[in-house]
């Protein structure tokens, strides 16, 4: 039984073992070198990085763009930014208003997936990282069968067992079972809350695409990328012993408990976000 709010925090980031878990089983295997470079070679040959998703996976490939773009304007030679900065987009259901509120029906359709992809502009060079942490959701499905259809590198990445979707969710078992789609999963178990994806199933799917990321930047930097995945592993670990620390832990508690008191008496809290 959860003695006290920091109690309670504690029970809940426990939760987060399931993300350093996934991610010490997936950098185990030849995934990220093979994925890695599989997108450099895609690139090199003209091609583009295409993120699609919907609700938190959509904004995390809003997210993934936006890294994308933000490393060459800070690390690249003018020659370099004209080459590869534009080499990326993010596909989110219901576009940029969907940002802000919530836009019902879009997720429920691979017709609007399928539109909104082409809308970018794919080609068959690109590669299209189609990611739903349930792997059901019928627009990024849209997505990522349109992305084969014109020829493009397609992986599908989501967060549920292959024994839970096929047999019982159709659309999700034809994408499981097409031998062209590069299947990337990333099984973390139930949320902490139950339906808010937004935590361990987006944060895992977050880090083996930064890993991703950070590897094939690297290599057309012609810099060494074999290290990545083993810092990002240390980087979490890391991250994940200082939030469980009491310290920490006692300190978010105070946070929830005055953020809890200030809507049980009717007022609001405004978050900031700073760039």
């Amino acid at each position: 039984a959860q003695k006290n709010t920091s109690d309670g925090l504690a029970l809940l980031f426990k939760v987060d073992e399931d993300v350093l878990a996934t991610y010490r089983k997936w950098i185990q295997t030849d995934a990220p070198v093979r994925i890695k470079t599989a997108v450099r070679d895609h690139l090199l040959a003209g091609g583009k990085l295409i993120f699609t998703g919907c609700g938190s996976t959509g904004r995390l490939s809003i997210l993934l763009d936006s890294i994308w773009r933000d490393f060459w304007q800070r690390h690249g030679s003018a020659a370099e930014r004209q080459a590869w900065e534009g080499r990326t987009r993010s596909v989110m259901a219901g576009g940029d208003f969907a940002l802000i509120k919530a836009v019902e029906g879009f997720e429920d359709f691979t017709q609007f997936g399928a539109k909104q992809i082409e809308d970018v502009g794919l080609a068959a060079d690109d590669v299209v990282f189609a990611i739903t942490e349930g792997g059901e959701t019928s627009f990024v499905i849209g997505t990522a069968w349109q992305g084969l259809k014109k020829g493009a590198k397609v992986y599908f990445v989501y967060n549920n067992p292959d024994s839970v979707l096929c047999g019982k969710i159709v659309r999700s078992e034809e994408v499981i079972q097409e031998p062209r789609i590069e299947k990337i999963n990333l099984t973390t178990g139930p949320m902490a809350i139950m339906g808010s994806t937004r935590m361990q199933a987006t944060t895992i799917q977050l880090c083996v695409m930064l890993t991703i990321l950070e590897m094939v930047l690297r290599d057309i930097k012609d810099m060494d990328s074999s290290g990545v995945p083993a810092k990002m592993l240390a980087g979490l670990e890391k991250v994940y012993a200082s939030l469980c620390s009491q310290d920490i832990l006692d300190q978010l508690a105070a946070v929830v408990e005055l953020e809890e008191s200030a809507y049980r008496n009717g007022h609001k809290s405004t978050y900031f976000a700073i760039p």
